[in-house]
């Protein structure tokens, strides 16, 4: 509920009127049309499953699968080399949320398979991922320090996003070891520590920059989740399943578990530093 909330009541109509627009079409014609960008549609199914329990919208949530990537992901094959990256990180968050309402395994797998080769086999030490806004195949990897454009912020946006989902499924350290690396290397230096502009791109090119989106005249993709990021640093340093209390971030922070009677507190000795 909470999901859909967040969306607001756009986000509703447009659920409710997309199970009608997708109805006529047959699965190779449902597949032409998921061949090109269109963000997490099958996430925003599953979640409207969850608010409705109308079998439906979990029927429209699988069509929005693209089955292209879920059945390469479902046997292990990794099919990225060359691929928009965040064209299909956004499908592996709505497979993810399609295992959690459904108890469908596949689905976890096949979320999982694509998770473990974004982090372990796509992403350089900082945790982000991709150049040109495309994955890069093994043999091409010295194109991350020759190009301009380097990794994307949007993709950790929602490499975040599928960690924290696959973290309710399996509270294991591999994602939240991932995620702090990802926070503290990559998305906390994506906003201008003076006036507030959010980076597109973050080159790990020798002696190279970033770029700054510019108040009133610049509204990227990763400007919108820019926001979005630097508004959400708490939400994963504390997280529970039943009694079980996981600290996965090492953030100053205090914790009031009212249920259990319990605050916990962390201090830390990082030191903050504004770079420039």
């Amino acid at each position: 509920m909470e999901e859909m909330k967040k969306r607001g009541k756009c986000s509703l109509i447009c659920v409710i009127g997309g199970v009608t627009v997708i109805a006529p079409l047959n699965e190779e014609q449902m597949e032409q049309m998921l061949a090109n960008e269109f963000g997490g549609m099958d996430e925003i199914y599953a979640d409207a499953y969850r608010m409705t329990k109308e079998k439906k919208y979990l029927d429209a949530a699988k069509r929005f699968s693209h089955k292209w990537l879920f059945n390469s992901m479902v046997v292990h094959v990794d099919n990225l080399d060359n691929k928009h990256a965040n064209t299909q990180v956004p499908k592996v968050v709505g497979y993810a949320r399609i295992a959690k309402v459904d108890k469908d395994k596949q689905y976890a797998n096949a979320a999982d398979f694509f998770w473990d080769r974004v982090v372990n086999h796509r992403s350089l030490s900082l945790g982000a991922n991709s150049r040109r806004e495309h994955f890069a195949p093994a043999d091409d990897c010295k194109s991350y320090v020759e190009d301009r454009e380097g990794q994307e912020s949007c993709n950790m946006n929602n490499m975040l996003k599928l960690t924290e989902n696959l973290f309710r499924m399996n509270p294991s350290a591999k994602y939240a070891d991932f995620y702090e690396r990802a926070l503290y290397n990559h998305i906390l230096s994506t906003q201008h520590p003076e006036y507030g502009g959010y980076v597109y791109f973050t080159p790990v090119r020798p002696a190279h920059y970033r770029v700054y989106s510019s108040p009133n005249s610049a509204m990227w993709c990763c400007v919108g989740t820019g926001m979005e990021n630097h508004g959400k640093y708490g939400e994963f340093i504390y997280t529970h399943v039943h009694d079980s209390l996981f600290v996965n971030l090492f953030i100053a922070s205090e914790l009031k578990w009212k249920e259990k009677g319990i605050v916990i507190m962390q201090q830390t000795n990082v030191v903050d530093r504004t770079c420039h």
